[in-house]
């Protein structure tokens, strides 16, 4: 209906604000049908919108300040999409040239342009690590984290946060599965940058936990690993599930070094139990149990477990 009214070339009589409320439009229909694999209709809509960017250029000599940001916003999303696009259909070459044309559009974006960015490159990143790809995932989620970086804190959504610090954790995921050890100094830099930014928080202490699991022998830190544990389980919620992950990683630290594993152990369940909290206590002692038998010719684990045992009762 918009269309029918331009001439094809923009004119004095062409809209700005049509042109505009178009493309949100237009935009709006391919995301919503690239996440739902509707990639035909997506590629009609990116195609369709392709005849209103054209008309932009020559529209900006007579636009305000306001709206050549808004003009320069609606550039992006157009070859952000069509960045999507060709990830979604294999083609990550021309993704990459595509997600190049945006570089000088990209500083200086209004915070939800920015974020509508941050969004698209996030689920490329998040998409790639779904499938194992974790090497290119890590560089689009770094590119969000670009995009998000250059924003004002203050300026930023609520979803925008919340979207830096998904991204922030699925990429410290990828970089540790990629099994280069140059990966794991960059994925623990990054956990440190998270704690400078938004102080010890469950997600940071999470990624933390992940991040010493996968260290090699010879860098392996029991100690720091087990005061991380034991300062997860001090900020999160006392449920069934979280008593797992807590448990799941002290069994990864007996892996590692058993008396440190079952001193955790011990320390965990003596705290659970005290504060009247019994959520995964009996699964914990079975386990604990585990630890004690595992370590042949080793006593002191076993009197430190009778110890256990008495302070339990």
């Amino acid at each position: 209906m918009h269309l029918a009214k331009w001439p094809g070339a923009a004119s004095s009589e062409t809209s700005f604000d049509d042109v505009a409320l178009l493309l949100t439009m237009l935009f709006k229909i391919c995301r919503l049908c690239m996440h739902a694999n509707g990639l035909d209709v997506a590629v009609d809509a990116i195609t369709k919108a392709a005849h209103c960017v054209a008309l932009l250029p020559d529209m900006k000599a007579r636009l305000t300040p306001e709206q050549l940001e808004e003009c320069r916003g609606l550039e992006v999303q157009n070859l952000c999409l069509r960045t999507a696009l060709a990830w979604k259909e294999d083609r990550l070459e021309v993704a990459e040239a595509m997600y190049a044309k945006t570089e000088l559009l990209r500083d200086g974006l209004a915070p939800e342009a920015a974020e509508r960015l941050a969004e698209v490159l996030y689920e490329m990143g998040r998409g790639l690590a779904e499938k194992t790809q974790h090497g290119l995932a890590a560089r689009w989620l770094g590119r969000t984290l670009d995009v998000l970086g250059k924003q004002d804190v203050e300026m930023m959504s609520r979803d925008a946060l919340n979207l830096k610090d998904a991204a922030y954790q699925t990429m410290v995921t990828s970089l540790l599965e990629t099994g280069v050890e140059a990966d794991r100094a960059t994925a623990a830099a990054m956990v440190q940058q998270m704690a400078e930014e938004m102080g010890e928080k469950p997600i940071v202490l999470a990624l933390r936990l992940e991040i010493f699991d996968k260290a090699a022998d010879g860098q392996f830190d029991g100690k720091a690993y087990a005061d991380a544990i034991l300062g997860l389980d001090r900020l999160i919620s006392c449920t069934e599930t979280n008593a797992g992950l807590v448990q799941q990683h002290i069994l990864s630290l007996h892996q590692r070094n058993p008396i440190m594993g079952c001193k955790t152990m011990d320390q965990w369940l003596l705290k659970q139990a005290q504060a009247g909290r019994l959520e995964g206590v009996e699964a914990g002692v079975r386990e604990r149990i585990n630890m004690a038998t595992q370590q042949k010719g080793v006593t002191q684990t076993i009197f430190d477990l009778m110890k256990l045992l008495d302070g339990l009762l």
